[in-house]
């Protein structure tokens, strides 16, 4: 699996990303920008790779058990 621009992820230690952009860096070049969070912490910006080893033990979810795990009070 990789991590695709507009979808929902889950590691296997609870740390939630959507991908929600495209970054062209001069030092990583093109990768993808995610919200990155852990439950009942900040959100943060993080870039992630496009490739196989960037998404090991990510496994992909809905919106919907994003939004209510992530931002649900």
């Amino acid at each position: 699996m990789v991590f695709e621009l507009g979808k929902y992820y889950k590691h296997t230690t609870y740390h939630y990303l959507y991908v929600c952009g495209v970054v062209n860096s001069h030092a990583y070049g093109m990768g993808l920008i995610a919200e990155s969070i852990h439950k009942g912490r900040n959100v943060e910006f993080m870039v992630v790779g496009s490739d196989e080893n960037s998404s090991v033990n990510y496994t992909e979810i809905t919106k919907e058990e994003y939004m209510e795990t992530c931002f649900s009070e």
